[in-house]
């Protein structure tokens, strides 16, 4: 068949698709040097109709950011969720009272994933809080995340914040992910550096983890502050010197994606 024909043939094909009448169909077949005579049989309907009661379509994306309860009601039409539920952030810790002694960065909440077919209408929402960070001077560690969690279906615990101890600050934990079809664990916050150097109080402390959302808080030195985490990433620890504190952890989040 030449590039014409083939071209005619696809056109013949939308023709039907797209509803032509009888007469229409048959010039075209002729069009195609099939003689009208050797068509037999009355065409078949086709109806896109049906197509329209299809499942598992993505209808939408929901998201629950704020540290607290809620309840979840989904789009009209919403057959099956999945569901992603991470813990709040740890807290950055306080670097101590003599130079060069950082804290270190809070870890990140865990995450747990899972899908969801009935019995989701009307669950409690719940978002951990992120952990608060070490005040400036004060040689503490950071708090701990709370845990988020999508009713009895799946949960995720928020991580510790970062610590502060003589010399060094080791980085919190990372939470843990459960309930889920995936479960997953929050990454650690980095430790700090020490120094005895005459430059010691420019040192830096460590950074708060990112969390399978992303974001960590950074670190601070003696001339920038630390960062606050989002999306249950950790806070960044507080160094020694020009009032840098840790920072807050970020708090937790649930995102639902829902499908008909």
């Amino acid at each position: 068949m030449t590039k014409s024909a083939t071209r005619e043939a696809a056109d013949l094909i939308a023709g039907i698709e797209a509803g032509a009448t009888a007469d229409q169909t048959k010039a075209d077949i002729e069009g195609l040097g099939i003689a009208a005579s050797s068509i037999t049989g009355a065409l078949p309907a086709i109806d896109g109709g049906a197509l329209t009661s299809t499942t598992g379509n993505l209808l939408a994306i929901r998201s629950f950011t704020s540290a607290g309860t809620d309840t979840y009601t989904p789009t009209s039409g919403t057959n099956s969720i999945l569901v992603y539920v991470t813990g709040g952030g740890g807290g950055g810790g306080g670097g101590g009272t003599v130079s060069g002694d950082p804290a270190a960065g809070g870890g990140s909440g865990g995450t747990s994933i899972k899908r969801i077919t009935s019995s989701f209408s009307g669950t409690t929402v719940t978002i951990g809080s992120g952990g608060s960070g070490g005040a400036y001077n004060a040689a503490v560690n950071g708090g701990t995340g709370g845990t988020s969690s999508f009713g009895g279906h799946c949960s995720a615990t928020g991580a510790s914040g970062g610590n502060y101890a003589a010399n060094h600050g080791v980085g919190g934990v990372g939470g843990v992910g459960s309930g889920g079809d995936i479960n997953l664990y929050g990454s650690a916050g980095d430790s700090s550096i020490y120094s005895t150097s005459s430059v010691s109080q420019y040192e830096p402390s460590g950074a708060g983890a990112g969390s399978y959302w992303g974001g960590g808080g950074r670190g601070s030195s003696w001339a920038f502050g630390a960062g606050s985490g989002s999306h249950g990433g950790g806070g960044g620890g507080g160094a020694y010197q020009n009032t840098n504190q840790g920072q807050v952890g970020g708090a937790g989040l649930i995102v639902i994606y829902e499908y008909s």
